[in-house]
């Protein structure tokens, strides 16, 4: 089995504009995860699958789309980054992929992607206007910035991230 391929539980919070937000979810074929606010009210939940993005809003349908547009249009998450990818620092390399070493760091760089790596752990992902850095505690991804042009639009604390 591939690296893409495992599930993941995840459990975390999201810091953006001010505010700290609960999650946690699975990581998979089938990507579900739920968001609530600091007091434990269920905010939202993203079910992701095929590149289809489904939003369920409490005493609302569900509204499903193409993922990217869903994340801007619903969620106002402007980011081109997959969930899962984004989440678990696993992204999907191409075998066209040019590498190079630089500053210490292996760089993967393909199509309008690049990836930083130090120690064979990602550092730093770059696509478009975005880029993700990425920071560690024992090991373990511990927070993800994630900026546009340089300004930071939204911070993940993993809490917890295990293979299932």
């Amino acid at each position: 089995m591939s690296q893409q391929n495992k599930n993941y539980f995840i459990r975390g919070n999201i810091f953006s504009h001010g505010i700290y937000f609960v999650f946690y979810g699975d990581l998979g074929e089938r990507t579900f995860i739920t968001v609530r606010s600091p007091f434990g009210r269920k905010l939202f939940s993203i079910s992701y699958k095929n590149g289809e993005i489904c939003l369920f809003l409490p005493d609302k349908p569900e509204k499903c789309g193409k993922d990217l547009d869903m994340y801007w249009d619903y969620l106002n998450v402007k980011t081109p980054f997959d969930l899962k990818n984004l989440l678990t620092g696993k992204f999907h390399i191409s075998k066209n992929a040019d590498y190079y070493c630089e500053n210490k760091s292996l760089i993967v760089k393909y199509s309008r992607m690049q990836i930083f790596y130090e120690g064979l752990k990602i550092k730093k992902v770059n696509f478009k206007n975005f880029s993700a850095y990425y920071y560690y505690e024992d090991g373990k991804i511990e927070k993800i910035v994630i900026k546009e042009k340089g300004k930071e639009i939204f911070r993940i604390y993993v809490r917890e991230l295990r293979e299932v």
